[in-house]
């Protein structure tokens, strides 16, 4: 007698679960790192030195720094509000800004920020927290920052995923242009739109440039819990 083995596939239905990113509540500083021989150490892509002035964290520009970049990100009820200092394409000024965002899938996403341009030597204090007037730059597709390692002590942002996550790597970093404010006809005036690559500068800007250090093409951006 003949045995007639039956297979029976079982179709279960594949569940995804969308991945929801939850920060702990505080104030987070981004310092560049990477690994040599296994220790973990600090670059210069980013200042890598939060600096408090009568009890608050300030973004004022200062010439003393090697580098002028840097990255607050204050978060509450896990919503991530960023403050941001690029050193500018005129060696004299610098972009002062914050951002509202929000968490989506893993991913922090910005669609506008607010930017203030301020020569180095000025006297002005901003204060890491303060939602200052300034010209408002919105991007049409929000920019993404995808978050990696989060735990207490804070999370990653890695380049590559970034410029990944944005295509900026085969489309450019997008450029927002608009008419002169001052009335100039036939002028547009360009407008640093991105808050982690701004066109030659900015800190992931440096990867679409293949010829970089090691401690660059190696490194990601670690934001540490400061409070």
């Amino acid at each position: 007698m003949k045995k007639i083995i039956l297979y029976v596939f079982l179709i279960f239905p594949v569940i995804t679960f969308a991945k929801n990113t939850q920060v702990k509540d505080g104030l987070y500083y981004g310092y560049w790192v990477y690994k040599d021989k296994g220790v973990l150490k600090e670059y210069g892509v980013l200042a890598n030195n939060p600096r408090k002035d009568a009890g608050e964290y300030i973004l004022s520009p200062t010439s003393e720094l090697a580098a002028t970049d840097e990255i607050y990100i204050q978060i509450k009820d896990n919503v991530p509000t960023i403050f941001f200092c690029h050193e500018s394409s005129d060696a004299d000024l610098n972009v002062v800004g914050w951002a509202s965002a929000k968490f989506s899938e893993g991913e922090m996403i910005v669609s506008a920020n607010t930017i203030r341009f301020l020569k180095e030597d000025s006297k002005e204090r901003i204060s890491v927290g303060d939602k200052f007037n300034g010209k408002v730059v919105r991007l049409d597709i929000g920019e993404k920052a995808p978050i990696e390692e989060v735990n207490d002590k804070g999370f990653s942002i890695d380049c590559n995923q970034y410029l990944k996550a944005n295509n900026y790597a085969e489309t450019g970093l997008p450029d927002v242009e608009e008419p002169d404010p001052s009335g100039r006809k036939g002028i547009l005036v360009g407008y640093p739109a991105t808050v982690f690559a701004v066109g030659e500068l900015g800190i992931c800007s440096a990867f679409l440039n293949d010829d970089v250090v090691p401690q660059i093409k190696k490194g990601w951006i670690q934001f540490r819990r400061l409070n």
